[in-house]
């Protein structure tokens, strides 16, 4: 994947170019998936503090559907290469080994007036590291 390289102090950011694997039609069974997700009445409900539509992180469960595993697979790969990229993001980086990632959406409107609803993922990694003395 290509990616842009931001230095922004005290940290470096990357920005993933991912259309070489997520391709439009890939963003659309995404789309279409959520959209049936929420039809199920598969998310979160009657809790203020979320948007009206949010799931719990099932998105990269083993058994989700392929889309959400290739995607899965190119988010822990664009954490792969910050790791190798940004060699001082922290103490004993090389050793690391990610042992999961969570995902859940959220589906919501930017304004009262829009007439499409917006779509987001949210992702999260679970990381270990081995020290050696």
């Amino acid at each position: 994947m290509k990616y842009q390289e931001f230095k922004l102090f005290p940290t470096t950011v990357l920005r993933f170019d991912c259309s070489e694997v997520i391709t439009n039609d890939d963003v659309n069974a995404m789309i279409f998936d959520i959209d049936k997700i929420c039809d199920n009445g598969k998310y979160i409900q009657d809790d203020e503090k979320t948007p009206k539509y949010q799931s719990k992180p099932i998105l990269f469960l083993d058994e989700a559907p392929e889309i959400w595993q290739k995607l899965k697979y190119t988010f822990l790969n664009s954490c792969q290469q910050y790791l190798h990229t940004v060699n001082d993001f922290v103490n004993n980086q090389n050793s690391m080994q990610f042992t999961g990632a969570r995902a859940w959406f959220y589906k919501g409107w930017k304004s009262f007036n829009a007439h499409k609803p917006t779509h987001g993922i949210i992702t999260t990694l679970r990381f270990f590291r081995v020290y050696f003395i």
